[in-house]
């Protein structure tokens, strides 16, 4: 039997309600240039580094400024409402208590920049509860690209049968499939019938670790 030791877990519509924000956070950074995104493209954003999403939206919307001048003012607009205006995803904070209480350690990897992370983990009173948070500052490709799950794999110092993973995009489940490790999908929207729709589903999915580390790469639970 595969016993569960340590859980990745992402920050952005997983951890954090965030979603409905950062779309916000979007469409006011082009509105800024005189521009307006839409839905298809932001899913499609999901995933990506701050600075890869710079670059790609500059390119879209042929935007004039530098990427360095884009990339502050979008930083920016974070930083302004992310940690106060963010909230936990429902259940997900009794969740982990209860996963740590069991032994199982937490890491927090995500595409966004740690001093986002450790804002948000401060402001729920979670700021000591993760072994690591590897962010997305240093990486050279963001999700669906595993580098950050491989750099996680290495801070966490537990082998891959061990670890599980929580993500709800689809660039996520692909990276950390790619990083040979198994993914529980969840859909804070509810919008995906098959897919854990909160946190309360993932910890049912998690009490029969055993069987979904079984399954190939190929599959997510």
């Amino acid at each position: 039997m595969t016993t569960l030791k340590m859980l990745f877990v992402d920050l952005d519509g997983t951890l954090a309600d965030s979603i409905p924000l950062l779309y916000h956070f979007y469409q006011t950074f082009l509105a800024r240039y005189g521009k307006e995104g839409n839905v298809d493209e932001f899913q499609r954003l999901n995933g990506p580094t701050i600075p890869e999403v710079v670059r790609i939206l500059k390119q879209i919307y042929a935007l004039q400024e530098p990427v360095e001048q884009l990339l502050q003012t979008y930083e920016q607009i974070l930083l302004d409402g992310y940690a106060k205006e963010t909230p936990l995803a429902p259940y997900a904070k009794e969740t982990l208590l209860n996963l740590r209480r069991q032994g199982v350690n937490l890491g927090l990897v995500t595409a966004a920049k740690k001093t986002l992370a450790d804002a948000f983990l401060k402001s729920h009173g979670m700021d000591d509860w993760f072994a690591f948070v590897c962010a997305g500052d240093h990486l050279i490709k963001g999700k669906p690209d595993p580098e950050i799950y491989e750099k996680a794999v290495l801070l966490a110092g537990c082998e891959k049968p061990h670890i599980c993973v929580i993500e709800d995009s689809e660039n996520g489940v692909k990276a950390a499939l790619a990083a040979d490790l198994a993914v529980i999908q969840i859909d804070l929207r509810q919008q995906k019938p098959q897919i854990a729709g909160n946190w309360k589903e993932i910890y049912q999915r998690l009490k029969r670790y055993d069987e979904l580390s079984d399954y190939s790469a190929e599959h997510t639970f």
